[in-house]
């Protein structure tokens, strides 16, 4: 389906460049499609939206291109209650998933916090700024399989087992891909039975006491659903989900062992906190400071140091995806002046650091280039080299 009036208020508000057409497929199928059906006389290459999160303009290289739209590929393919997985279309969005897995008795709830309207598509192709880590709630640890497209291929199908009958391990040239080389499809993702939760809150005197904490918790083994720390309160959130009775015994550890004041929150606060937290995500390129905002990713240990050596301190600071080796700050600046001049300043412990919104140009190895001219070589897809 075409679209020939593009909604321009919706790439306006994220920062993004005005395609010529947007195409909306209406389900997986149509999506395979558009991208596996060559280009006609006089159409455009086209770039992959869900919600705009995963898209860096830098990584278009045409001046005109069209849009396809996967929001309306949001078909939930199965649930399977014995294994624990589900099956999903990729225009599914995240806040949408944790409430039909919720209604069918499932829970989403040791994944890290993401922005609520980001669609499972895009969450999974983003440029990664953290190494993945195991048991620290990241969704790329609990995508099992997925299928996808590029214009070279027919499909690509990574099932959930047997593993080693599923051929080569693919899934990495979408997952993190952000687009480049084609389009997921559907992912199947691990969801779990729903467990009693609590929300720890600590409060820290500054990112040096927090990041302290937080190392001294994840050595004694305890693994938070997701942790978050914010700046204007000296907070710092750890969720953590468990059965009651190593809840309780958790309660006393962290008194007597960690020898930290905390107050608690349960269930229905917890979930609740969730939720402002998510709508409010600092990654959302629909945010009014997105544009002053610079997400850094750091080593644990050199965390605290790296965020002083920025400089000028930040009007807001947030970090999520903490776990026992590193951690993602989000720095908000008053101006974009003082961003550019946190931009140039070698922080140390840095492992990445971006403005959210980033409209650099992408320089390409020579890997990227030869993927490319193998999985896309008419150019169907306007991103990358």
């Amino acid at each position: 389906m075409k679209k020939t009036r593009v909604a321009r208020s919706f790439y306006t508000k994220r920062s993004l460049p005005q395609p010529v057409i947007e195409h909306w497929p209406a389900d997986a199928r149509e999506l395979r499609a558009l991208i596996t059906a060559p280009l006609a006389k006089g159409e455009l290459p086209r770039v992959i939206v869900g919600d705009g999160q995963h898209l860096r303009p830098g990584l278009i290289g045409e001046r005109k291109f069209d849009v396809i739209r996967t929001e309306k590929c949001q078909r939930i393919v199965s649930l399977d209650r014995l294994s624990g997985i589900v099956r999903v279309e990729s225009g599914v969005r995240w806040r949408d998933l944790q409430e039909v897995v919720a209604e069918r008795g499932f829970s989403l709830h040791r994944y890290n916090l993401y922005p609520s309207t980001a669609t499972i598509g895009g969450l999974l192709a983003r440029r990664q700024a953290l190494p993945k880590h195991l048991f620290y709630g990241d969704l790329r640890d609990g995508c099992m399989a997925l299928s996808a497209v590029s214009p070279a291929t027919d499909r690509y199908r990574y099932i959930p087992a047997p593993r080693k009958a599923s051929g080569p391990d693919l899934r990495h040239l979408y997952i993190g891909g952000e687009g480049l080389l084609g389009a997921i499809l559907d992912a199947t993702l691990v969801v779990l039975k729903p467990m009693p939760g609590r929300l720890y809150s600590f409060a820290v005197e500054d990112v040096a006491h927090a990041t302290k904490l937080a190392r001294q918790i994840f050595a004694q083994g305890v693994r938070p659903s997701w942790s978050h720390f914010e700046g204007a309160t000296s907070t710092l959130s750890m969720a953590v989900h468990a059965p009651a009775s190593l809840l309780y015994s958790l309660d006393k550890h962290l008194r007597t062992y960690i020898g930290a004041d905390f107050t608690l929150a349960h269930q229905d606060e917890l979930a609740a906190r969730r939720q402002v937290l998510e709508d409010n995500h600092p990654d959302r390129r629909l945010a009014s400071s997105a544009s002053r905002t610079l997400a850094v990713a750091f080593d644990l240990t050199r965390l605290a140091a790296g965020i002083k050596a920025l400089g000028a301190l930040p009007a807001g600071l947030e970090i999520h995806n903490w776990s026992a080796h590193a951690a993602l700050a989000y720095l908000t600046y008053e101006s974009d002046a003082q961003m550019q001049a946190a931009i140039k300043t070698a922080v140390p412990g840095a492992l990445d650091a971006r403005p959210l919104i980033d409209g650099g140009a992408v320089s390409w190895p020579q890997w990227a280039q030869s993927l490319k001219t193998q999985l896309d070589a008419g150019r169907l897809l306007a991103t990358g080299p």
